[in-house]
This record gives C-alpha cells, structure tokens and sequence, in this order.
C-alpha cells in the first residue's frame, strides 16, 4: 500500500526524518479510539462494534448508504468508499467486518444514516493514516463535513498519530472544498484514475499534528534566533 506523509510534493514525497522531533511528544494516556464522538446536538460518530449493545440495526445502515449513492450525482462513477462500506465477498453485501473498529457511521439524532468517516490505511507504527470522509448529498455544502473531519482529526491526533492524510479524486468537488478547508494540499497523482473515457488526478491533503507543528516552530525560531546571533558576531567582527 503507498503510504503518504507530511510534506509530500507533486514531484514525490519527502518522509521527515524526525531527527529533531522526538516520538514520545505524541504520547499521551488515551491509547484507543473512543466509540463514539459526538459532533453537536444533532449529529454522532459510532463505530459499529456497539451497534448491538446502543440498539442500532445494521441492516437500516446499508440500506441507508445504498439509498445515499442513488442520490448522489455522478452515480455511475464507482468510488473505492462504496464498495470499503457494503461489499463482504462472495457476491453478498453487508458491513465489512473492516469497518469494525476503523469506520465511525454518521447519524443524525434520530438515529438516521447520514455518512460514515473511516481509517482506510495506516503505517506500520499507526503514526500515519489515510483516511476517507462520505456524507450523505443532501447534507453536503452545509458544513457537516468540516465539523465531522475536524473532529476526527482531534481523536486520532489524541492517540498518538502526527499525520492524517486524504485523496480525493478531481470529480469530487465538494470533498475537495471541504478538504481545502481543513487540511493542506501536498501532492497529486496525475492522470491516475480512468473512468467515463478520462484520466482524473488525485490531489493528496494533509493534516499534521499540532504538538507537531508547534515543535517545529520552536525549533525554527531557535535556528532563527542563532543566526541572528551569529550574523551580529560577523558583522561585528567583520567576518566573511
């Protein structure tokens, strides 16, 4: 599987070597994502290994997701979220015994399905993760998106990873809008994905933890700051 990393470019990626930044500054007491997580007054997160004991029919949620893709524009277009969420093998269809612990269902305070988020890949030490972020069409362009994204992006952040990452292919504008919004754009696969006779990029975006982002503006500062202090001591000394 490729993984991405902070910084990648368009012209490859570029994987920190962490010299400066020390693994142990993401640690923290919480080690295990929670089972729920609540967005606002109207709208949850559930990973689906309680669905049982919170009373929740699976069988409503697949209808509900095969509902959402007839809805959705460009329906023909097959997208790898659809197939992640329902598909079991054999020719059956059902929730993938994958999205146990990795995919949250998205409802509404009526219990109803309005999307999912889910971890679709991670790297060997779980510090980096690509993940993917559907809502149901009628709930998009009102901001849902963003709210479910950031605060997922809190919860992994808690457990310890230092990036979350997310493709997303040209045809879907809205995820692209949405993702321009919470994350920075940092690379794209040109002409990687063939459908209705054209080649469409995927534009990678990444969200870097923010103990993180703050190590390294210390450290930046820090160089700042000695070669301030280096270029008075040149200058005093006349030094070239």
């Amino acid at each position: 599987m490729f993984q991405h990393y902070p910084y990648m470019q368009s012209n490859g990626m570029i994987i920190p070597t962490n010299e400066e930044i020390d693994d142990s500054i993401l640690n923290s007491d919480k080690v295990e994502l929670d089972n729920e997580i609540v967005i606002d007054e109207n709208y949850r997160l559930v990973l689906p290994k309680v669905f049982d004991e919170k009373g929740i029919n699976k069988g409503e949620i697949i209808l509900g997701h095969a509902r959402s893709m007839e809805e959705r524009e460009k329906f023909t277009i097959p997208l790898g979220e659809d197939k992640y969420m329902i598909q079991v093998g054999n020719g059956n269809y059902g929730l993938s015994k994958s999205t146990l612990n990795y995919t949250y269902i998205l409802f509404d305070k009526n219990n109803n399905y309005s999307g999912f988020i889910n971890i679709i890949g991670t790297d060997e030490n779980k510090k980096n993760a690509e993940i993917e972020v559907a809502i149901k069409p009628n709930l998009q362009n009102s901001g849902l998106g963003t709210k479910i994204t950031n605060a997922f992006y809190n919860e992994l952040f808690k457990v310890g990873y230092s990036s979350i990452t997310s493709a997303i292919f040209d045809f879907n504008i809205p995820s692209l809008k949405m993702h321009e919004k919470v994350a920075s754009f940092n690379g794209v696969r040109v002409g990687s994905y063939y459908i209705n006779g054209k080649l469409w990029d995927m534009k990678f975006f990444t969200k870097v933890n923010p103990i993180i982002e703050k190590k390294k503006n210390v450290i930046a500062n820090r160089r700042d700051k000695n070669y301030e202090q280096k270029e008075r001591v040149r200058r005093r000394f006349k030094l070239h």
